[in-house]
């Protein structure tokens, strides 16, 4: 690598040592140099098949397959559904850079938000409710997600059932970025 062949600009007693990166740095777990926000170098572990790049703020880092065809104006070909696994109760978020069509198996109430849309369009959630079931869920409010015919829909709410939610991410200027329907209760 060129950076263990580092100039000594400054002689051999004034050694800036910030000037210098060592190859040591650099040999192992697929580790490069970039600079971060404030253009300091930092190491930056990359895993195989990964693109390198900055998305529009932020440090360098490793991209996503999505990420990288957004940035090319692509649609992201997905080909399973990506699993969240149980919501227990509380808070729950479900971030669409995992794929646009989703499950989550419900296990308690649960209150959602949606976080990092990759780009305008539809979005699936399939809401598998356990055994049990009774479970009060909420999704974000009407500034984030419009409802069809303007109410939240009824869901299953019972054991065994599942529930379909579909929203279309349209980036919405002033706020409200999300139109929802809910397909209720297949068994």
């Amino acid at each position: 690598m060129f950076w263990s062949n580092a100039v000594n600009k400054f002689g051999s007693s004034g050694v800036k040592t910030t000037d210098i990166v060592l190859k040591a740095l650099f040999d192992a777990n697929n580790t490069i140099l970039a600079a971060n926000t404030s253009g300091s170098p930092v190491s930056v572990t990359v895993a195989e098949q990964r693109i390198v790049g900055r998305i529009t703020s932020g440090n360098i880092t490793a991209l996503t397959a999505a990420q990288v065809l957004v940035m090319l104006g692509q649609e992201v070909q997905q080909t399973e559904e990506f699993d969240n696994g149980e919501s227990g109760a509380g808070a729950f978020e479900i971030d669409w850079s995992n794929g646009r069509t989703q499950k989550i198996t419900l296990t308690g109430g649960a209150t959602f938000t949606f976080a990092n849309p990759t780009a305008v369009g539809i979005y699936t959630l399939r809401l598998l409710w356990d055994s049990t079931g009774g479970y009060t869920i909420t999704f974000p409010g009407t500034s984030i997600l419009e409802w069809q015919g303007g109410a939240a829909p009824e869901w299953s709410n019972s054991a065994n059932a599942q529930d379909l939610l579909m929203v279309r991410y349209h980036n919405a200027a002033g706020g409200m970025d999300y139109w929802g329907a809910g397909i209720i209760d297949f068994r």
